[in-house]
């Protein structure tokens, strides 16, 4: 609740505002992503469902990790 509303996004002010000058709505909207939000969602609603891929599962350890799939080093540590 509050008098004034100031809605920040990437440290720009979006949107500042009275109370009296804001419906709910465009607060929410602002604060969930303002315009952005909106052309997303005008492009999610023309997706093509046919196009759309299903994720593919991975059983528990179906995936090498990250370091597994670096060349081994080719030279050895040092002994002191």
């Amino acid at each position: 609740m509050g008098n004034h509303f100031i809605v920040l996004k990437l440290g720009q002010v979006a949107l500042d505002a009275h109370r009296n000058d804001l419906t709910l709505e465009h607060l929410t909207a602002e604060m969930a992503g303002g315009q952005e939000l909106a052309e997303l969602s005008h492009e999610l609603h023309g997706a093509d469902p046919g196009k759309v891929v299903t994720p593919h599962t991975v059983a528990h350890g179906g995936v090498p990790a990250p370091d597994s799939l670096q060349p081994e080093a080719t030279t050895k540590p040092r002994s002191l």
